[in-house]
C-alpha cells in the first residue's frame, strides 16, 4: 500500500492542491438556471423511493437520469442543509470535489497507460485546466458528472482488457451502468464495451477462450443492468418501456428556444451540423487540440497498418476507445439531428478521450525526436501559463472562456457567442447592488428564473433586502443578455462585469 502511495505521490499532491483551491472558492460560483429544477428532478426520485410517494408516475421530467441528484440529495441529508443557500453550497462543493475525483482517475489511468509520471500529472492538469469544464464541475450536476463517470469507466476499462478479472468487468459494467442514469448518453459505453467483446468473440486468438469473453460480456451486462436500474427509479415499474420511452424524449428534447453562434441565431430544432465540433474547436485551449490531433494521427496510422493486431493489444486498444467515445457522440448528434444547445456542454463527456489522445501524442512525438519532445514540453508550459493567468483574471466565470481564435474585441464575444447563458454571474451584480446600495429594502424586476435563483442565494440578511418589484417600480434591471445580445434601451448603468471584454452581466439603475 505504501510503495502504490509513493507511486501516485505526484498526483495526489497535485490533486490536493485541486482541492485547496476549491475549499477556497467555492463559494464564488452562482447557482445556474437548471439547478433547482435538477435537484427538483432528483427529489421526486428521492420521495419516490423512501416514502412511496407515486408523483415520479407522471412527473414530466422522469426520462432525465437521476443517479447523480440521488448523490447529491444524500450530501444534502447528511449535512442537515434546509436553507436553500446551504443546500446548494453543499452540491457545488461536493459536485467539484467528485470531478477533482474523476480526474486523479484520469492521472492513475495516463500513468498505467504511459508509464510516465509527467504525462499522468500533464493529464490532471489538462482535465482540470478546461476554464468552461471546471466551472461547469462547480454548478453542472448533470453533463460534467457524466464526463467523470466517462473517466472512472475508462480507468477501469484498462484494468478489465489488461486483467481479464470477473470484478473488473462487473464494476466496469456497473459504472457504465450508473453513468447512464445521469444521462442516457452513458450507454454509449456500453456499446463500445459489448462491440469490442464481441470483437474478441469473433477474432480470438489461441490463448483466449470463448468461456473467458462470455463470462466476462455476462458481466459487464449484469453490471450495466444493475447500475442503470438501481439509480433511475423511472425504470423500476417497466424497465425496457420507460428506458426506451426516455432515450426517444431526449434525443429530441423538448426545448425549442435560440442560441447564439458566430453571431447568427439558431432554433434549437434547427441547429447546423457544424455547432457543437464548432464551440468544441473555438473553446478547448489549442495546445490540447493539437496534442489530441497528433495522437489521433498515430492511432490512425497503427490501426490502418494492422487493425486486428491494434484492437487486440490492450493498449491499442483504448486509444481506439478514445477515438470511439471522442467522434461517436458527435457524428450521432449531427446524424440525428437531436436537439442540441448551450455551447457543446451536452457532449462535455467527450472531452476525457481527446485528453488520452493528446497525451498518446505527446509521447508519440517525444518518443520519436527529442527537439520535438522540447518543443513539446515548451508549448505545454506556455499552454498551461496562459490557461492560469486567464482562470485568475475570469474568476468565478470560467464558463464563458474563448480560446485566441475569438477575437476579444470590445463587445465582440457578447454579440456574436451565447455568453453566461446559465446565469451564475447574477450572484455577483446582486453582491454589487448590496455593496453599494445601502436601502433596506432594494426592489429588483426578478424576470427570470437564475436571477430568482441567486437572490435565493444570498445570505439571509442580504437576500430579505431584495423586494421583487415591477418593470415600472424597480430601482434595477439586471440582464445577462441570454437572448438578447445587444444593448438595451436603458440608460444609467450601475454595474457591468466583463470577461476578454465582453459584458457578461450588467445591471441598470432605472430610478
Amino acid at each position: 500500500m505504501m510503495k502504490q502511495l509513493q507511486n501516485y505521490a505526484p498526483g495526489i499532491i497535485v490533486w490536493v492542491i485541486a482541492l485547496i483551491v476549491s475549499l477556497c472558492t467555492y463559494q464564488d460560483y452562482g447557482v445556474s438556471w437548471d439547478e433547482p429544477i435538477q435537484r427538483t428532478i432528483g427529489e421526486v426520485s428521492y420521495n419516490y423511493i423512501f416514502h412511496q410517494d407515486p408523483t415520479l408516475h407522471t412527473y414530466i421530467e422522469r426520462d432525465h437520469g437521476v443517479g447523480f441528484e440521488l448523490l447529491l440529495l444524500g450530501v444534502e441529508k447528511l449535512t442537515g442543509a434546509t436553507d436553500f443557500r446551504d443546500i446548494f453550497l453543499a452540491r457545488h462543493l461536493a459536485s467539484n470535489i467528485f470531478y477533482l475525483l474523476a480526474c486523479f482517475s484520469g492521472y492513475v489511468l495516463a500513468l498505467r497507460l504511459f508509464k510516465n509520471q509527467g504525462l499522468a500529472v500533464l493529464a490532471f492538469l489538462l482535465l482540470v485546466l478546461h476554464p468552461r469544464l471546471y466551472a461547469h464541475s462547480f454548478f453542472n450536476s448533470k453533463d460534467t458528472p457524466l464526463l467523470a463517470t466517462y473517466l472512472f469507466a475508462f480507468l477501469l476499462a484498462e484494468w478489465s482488457f489488461r486483467t481479464q478479472k470477473k470484478r473488473a468487468f462487473f464494476l466496469l459494467g456497473l459504472i457504465a451502468g450508473y453513468a447512464t442514469s445521469i444521462r442516457i448518453l452513458g450507454i454509449y459505453l456500453i456499446v463500445c464495451m459489448v462491440g469490442f467483446l464481441l470483437f474478441d468473440l469473433i477474432s480470438k486468438s489461441k490463448e483466449q477462450k470463448t468461456s473467458t469473453i462470455l463470462r466476462n460480456l455476462g458481466l459487464l451486462l449484469l453490471g450495466s443492468f444493475i447500475g442503470v436500474y438501481v439509480f433511475w427509479p423511472t425504470l423500476w415499474v417497466n424497465p425496457i418501456g420507460n428506458f426506451i420511452e426516455s432515450y426517444q424524449s431526449l434525443s429530441h428534447f423538448r426545448w425549442e428556444g435560440t442560441v447564439l453562434f458566430n453571431g447568427v441565431t439558431y432554433n434549437s430544432t434547427a441547429i447546423p451540423w457544424f455547432y457543437l465540433p464548432g464551440w468544441f474547436a473555438l473553446t478547448t485551449p489549442l495546445v490540447w487540440i493539437l496534442f489530441a490531433a497528433i495522437g489521433f494521427c498515430f492511432i490512425g496510422v497503427g490501426f490502418f497498418r494492422n487493425p486486428i493486431s491494434f484492437i487486440r493489444n490492450n493498449d491499442t486498444r483504448n486509444m481506439m476507445l478514445y477515438v470511439m467515445c471522442f467522434f461517436g457522440p458527435v457524428a450521432a448528434v449531427i446524424v440525428l439531428k437531436s436537439v442540441v444547445y448551450d455551447d457543446w456542454r451536452h457532449v462535455y463527456f467527450i472531452y476525457p478521450a481527446m485528453v488520452m489522445m493528446a497525451m498518446y501524442g505527446l509521447q508519440q512525438v517525444s518518443l520519436r525526436s527529442k527537439m520535438l519532445r522540447n518543443i513539446g514540453v515548451v508549448l505545454v508550459l506556455i499552454q498551461v501559463g496562459v490557461i492560469l493567468q486567464n482562470m485568475w483574471a475570469a474568476h468565478p466565470f470560467h464558463q464563458v472562456y474563448f480560446n485566441e481564435l475569438v477575437s476579444d474585441a470590445d463587445e465582440y464575444r457578447r454579440k456574436n457567442y451565447d455568453g453566461d447563458y446559465w446565469g451564475s454571474s447574477y450572484k455577483q451584480a446582486l453582491e454589487y447592488i448590496i455593496q453599494q446600495d445601502k436601502s433596506d429594502s432594494i426592489k429588483v424586476n426578478l424576470h427570470s428564473d437564475p436571477l430568482v435563483n441567486n437572490v435565493l442565494f444570498l445570505p439571509p440578511s442580504d437576500r430579505k433586502r431584495i423586494v421583487e418589484a415591477d418593470i415600472n417600480h424597480a430601482s434595477y434591471y439586471i440582464v445577462n443578455f441570454r437572448g438578447h445580445p445587444q444593448d438595451y434601451d436603458f440608460d444609467s448603468v450601475f454595474v457591468n462585469l466583463k470577461v476578454s471584454n465582453s459584458t457578461i452581466v450588467r445591471a441598470y439603475k432605472l430610478r
